[in-house]
């Protein structure tokens, strides 16, 4: 199925939209997630919404609009015919609604729509996925942490906060034709303000998971093993009692 990302990318279905309500898409590329991030988000979402979808517990649709239900099977064919895999993207569209209120910032996430450009320059889209129905699986997967990240952090907590990086390809009817141009309504729209914030909220205490393991050879015999032995055992009781 090679569809044209732009009818994809232009749809807007977010009904009964208020005034001061903006339907907002964001571009978010894997190569532009930085290690300061302590998580790239696209490499996760896209692999648990593989999982979720091939498992059946969500619906893969065609598009925003949601017409044409694809199953699992359809999207190996999908990856087979354009000769890529689903988990191989390398960015994702993130379907949201925007609300600004004086100084604070209201988003609700839509959706996600999986696509990938070919080498020829043509694009292969495999679908659309509601926010909703995704949540649950990203709340109880466990992403991968670099050094970086917090061991409890909360995928939908770092969605919901906007804690990636991202371009602003569409804002309302606008089309963003470039990064300046995104960069410019970041900083006039967003500025230093923060999504969803609630200042009732504490986060999580900023915390690391270590594991280790320690152990030792049983070809060496003699006092100078036996002594190291010895010394692996109280720093293995050491770590034990202090981490």
């Amino acid at each position: 199925m090679r569809l044209s990302l732009f009818f994809f990318l232009t749809v807007l279905c977010f009904s009964q939209l208020a005034t001061a309500q903006t339907p907002v898409i964001l571009r978010v590329k894997l190569e532009e997630q930085t290690d300061t991030l302590g998580v790239n988000i696209v490499r996760e979402i896209t692999s648990i919404a593989y999982d979720a979808i091939k498992s059946g517990k969500v619906q893969l649709w065609d598009s925003p609009k949601k017409e044409v239900p694809i199953s699992f099977n359809s999207l190996m064919e999908i990856e087979k015919n354009a000769g890529v895999a689903f988990k191989d993207q390398q960015l994702i569209y993130v379907y949201e609604i925007w609300n600004k209120e004086k100084k604070k910032l209201i988003s609700q996430t839509q959706g996600f729509l999986f696509s990938i450009k070919m080498s020829n320059g043509e694009a292969v889209v495999f679908g659309y996925l509601d926010y909703e129905s995704l949540k649950n699986n990203i709340a109880t997967a466990l992403p991968f942490i670099n050094a970086n990240g917090d061991c409890y952090l909360n995928l939908n907590n770092v969605i919901s906060k906007k804690n990636y990086s991202y371009q602003i390809l569409q804002f309302g009817e606008k089309v963003i034709n470039n990064v300046n141009e995104s960069k410019l309504l970041k900083e006039n729209y967003i500025a230093n303000a923060s999504f969803n914030s609630n200042p009732l909220v504490v986060d999580s205490v900023e915390s690391k998971y270590v594991e280790f393991t320690i152990t030792d050879s049983e070809k060496f015999t003699g006092s100078k093993a036996k002594s190291s032995r010895a010394f692996i055992n109280s720093l293995t009781d050491y770590f034990h009692q202090n981490l």
